[in-house]
């Protein structure tokens, strides 16, 4: 795929410069950082779309799946899932992807337990020592109130009228 001017590679973002200030380094710096984001993420393209290819996907099938919705990562645009990192019926299996899952701009909402004496820390370190990378969705004792969860399937209507499923295992 051709490199164009919309899509600086990072040496043109400056960072081989001499700089007057440090701020002016710094900022060349993160510039040509965001840069390689974005040649690594076209590469990443690249390798998929080869990987398609190589395997006999057409032409047609792949440009119709980059202009539908699940090529289409924007914020606000997903509508989110629940997250259970707790064991038991309840336990999420794909936890692991939840990193992932905030990159790729998808609302996740983390269960965050509070036991009966209303203390979640003991839980809640229990969690962060099995998922480390759930530390900073991690809150403070005091700001989760205690919402009822349940496991069992049931019937609801949606604002017009429409009946779904509702599971805690599903997304949003």
């Amino acid at each position: 795929f051709p490199f164009d001017s919309h899509w600086p590679l990072p040496r043109e973002m400056g960072y081989l410069r001499r700089h007057q200030t440090r701020n002016a380094a710094v900022r060349a710096l993160w510039k040509s950082r965001d840069a390689l984001f974005v040649l690594a993420a076209r590469c990443s393209l690249a390798i998929a779309l080869q990987i398609l290819l190589s395997a006999g996907v057409t032409y047609t099938w792949i440009d119709e799946l980059s202009e539908s919705l699940i090529a289409d990562l924007s914020p606000g645009l997903r509508v989110g899932a629940f997250i259970c990192p707790v064991p038991g019926p309840m336990f999420t299996q794909w936890v692991n992807h939840v990193p992932c899952m905030i990159k790729a701009n998808l609302p996740v909402y983390i269960y965050w337990p509070l036991p009966k004496d209303g203390n979640g820390r003991a839980v809640w370190d229990g969690i962060i020592r099995n998922f480390p990378f759930l530390r900073p969705y991690c809150p403070q004792p005091g700001e989760v109130p205690e919402v009822s969860v349940s496991n069992e399937e049931y019937l609801s209507h949606d604002r017009h009228g429409r009946v779904y499923v509702v599971n805690p295992q599903n997304s949003f």
